[in-house]
């Protein structure tokens, strides 16, 4: 800015410079009476006079290029700097407005996985019973284990005897067993001495046949030992497949009941993290429910998107004279809020530029207040023609709190000439005075705003109702007009024209005529026609 400021005055002491001295090089070459190329010397003089000047200009331009770098490269960059400016600017748009797509895009995910949290709160819901219905037939099959493990140590200990006792009858039947072979050695023995001492020893054939008898006796205990021998045999191979079965079917209970934990374990690390999420989800929609029932017990006092100030920006600024009209339009917003009720903020004013968060294709960019403005600065700054800027509010607000805005651009166009017609309504004056004033109502609030928002103004969102408005009407102005109305009676039409100039950033101010219909030559027409076909066959 200072060498800026410096070059400024250079070249008007330049420019001065110039004037005098190219005079005085003409004057003294006119007196010289110097002809140059067949020229008369008074135009010898005039063209000395020139080419002195602009070969002064050329030099001091040079050596301010050569001395000065930042104009050297104003001179030299400046008109692509210019294009550049612009196409950055563009750029910014499109990044604005793709970021915007971005954002309903990660509201739309958003409200996709809140849908989701809700069928997995339903999914958590059906869960649960049949969470404890598992849990219940585990604690029976537990049970059931606990009494299997029980059978299964008695069979066991039943076995144990089962095999001491077969033991002990083995080792019996081997001892019946050698005794048998004894006592049929002995009868052989006995035999041969029978036949060889028949006649000798007739006294003892009845010790011979009582051995004999004893013989049998111990043959036939032999005979049942061995099948009780068999059948405890049996009876242990029953029990030994019994206890397989029992064995297998154990591992085969051990099995499912590792199985139903595991599934156990993972529904219960499901119903933790169901739980988790629905506690978030459950703080979450607490705090919007304290919200809400705040804000249903506090009054609102401002709507959204209602209109709170707007300022014209005057064409061909500088980026910090626009931005101090920037911050003049937030100071008038803020006395706007101020009556209807807001508080400042910490920077002290009621309304404010709530920061942003713009979604790049580096990251995630956060946009300050600041940085708005000297955005929207640079964008309005040497336009051509003038803009009008609409502090606008974002939300609904209560009283007690800042608002939040936005500054929105609008370009302005001519919308009325002065006189020129914005609408028109044929009214009955032979109505009641509120039927009349209720028609004019309507004619104001509907007619003519619609038209002059057809035709280009920008309305103002009232702050109170939310409704559009384009001008207002005094109720003493009012009143006046409805007089108007009922002294013409009959058919009139109501005209509302523009009262001078009116472009899309001007309050409309209107005036009013009321003429009868058969005033009108376009009426008095139309009423013969009518009356012509009425009176034809």
């Amino acid at each position: 800015m200072f060498w800026t400021i410096v070059a400024l005055i250079f070249l008007m002491a330049l420019g001065g410079f110039v004037s005098y001295y190219g005079d005085l090089q003409g004057r003294r070459w006119g007196k010289k009476r110097v002809s140059w190329f067949g020229l008369r010397p008074k135009h010898t003089a005039i063209l000395i006079t020139i080419l002195t000047g602009s070969a002064i200009v050329v030099l001091s331009t040079v050596v301010i290029m050569a001395a000065v770098p930042n104009i050297r490269d104003v001179i030299l960059s400046g008109e692509h700097a210019i294009r550049d400016n612009k196409r950055i600017l563009a750029q910014n748009q499109q990044d604005k407005t793709a970021s915007a797509s971005q954002l309903d895009a990660v509201n739309h995910t958003l409200a996709i996985r809140s849908h989701d949290l809700e069928a997995k709160n339903q999914e958590l819901a059906k869960v649960t019973p049949l969470l404890a219905t598992l849990q219940q037939q585990q604690q029976q099959l537990i049970k059931q284990n606990q009494l299997l493990q029980q059978q299964n140590s008695q069979l066991t200990a039943t076995i144990k005897r089962d095999r001491a006792a077969h033991e002990a009858l083995t080792q019996e039947n081997r001892k019946e067993a050698i005794w048998n072979k004894n006592a049929e050695q002995i009868n052989k023995d006995l035999a041969d001495q029978n036949i060889s001492l028949t006649r000798d020893n007739i006294e003892k054939t009845r010790t011979s046949t009582d051995l004999q008898q004893k013989n049998d006796t111990l043959t036939h205990d032999n005979i049942g030992l061995t099948k009780q021998n068999d059948r405890v045999r049996a009876e242990n191979e029953a029990i030994y497949n019994k206890s397989k079965s029992l064995e297998l079917e154990m591992m085969a209970k051990t099995q499912q009941l590792s199985a139903l934990r595991q599934q156990l374990d993972d529904l219960a690390r499901q119903r933790d993290e169901d739980l988790r999420v629905y506690g978030q989800v459950t703080g979450e929609n607490q705090n919007i429910l304290q919200n809400y029932a705040m804000l249903k017990r506090a009054r609102m006092n401002i709507r959204a998107d209602s209109e709170l100030a707007r300022l014209t920006i005057a064409p061909h600024l500088r980026p910090e004279a626009v931005r101090n009209q920037l911050l003049q339009l937030l100071m008038n917003a803020s006395d706007t809020a101020r009556k209807l009720g807001a508080s400042p903020d910490i920077s002290g004013r009621e309304a404010r530029i709530v920061p942003k968060q713009l979604i790049t294709v580096t990251g995630v960019q956060k946009v300050n207040e600041q940085a708005s403005l000297d955005a929207l600065a640079d964008n309005l700054s040497g336009r051509d023609k003038p803009v009008v800027v609409l502090a606008l509010t974002l939300s609904n607000s209560v009283v007690g709190e800042p608002v939040a805005v936005e500054l929105q651009p609008y370009q302005i166009d001519r919308v009325y000439d002065r006189a020129e017609k914005v609408a028109e309504r044929h009214i009955d004056a032979r109505q009641p005075v509120d039927k009349i004033i209720e028609n004019l109502i309507q004619f104001l609030q509907k007619d003519v705003r619609d038209a002059a928002i057809k035709a280009g103004a920008l309305p103002r969102i009232d702050p109170e109702t939310g409704m559009p408005e384009i001008g207002v009407i005094g109720t003493a102005e009012l009143f006046q007009l409805t007089d108007r109305v009922r002294r013409m009676g009959g058919d009139v039409i109501l005209t509302a024209t523009a009262k001078h100039d009116v472009s899309s950033a001007d309050p409309l101010n209107l005036e009013f005529k009321v003429t009868r219909v058969s005033d009108k030559p376009e009426a008095l027409t139309e009423k013969r026609i009518t009356a012509f076909r009425s009176a034809g066959p």
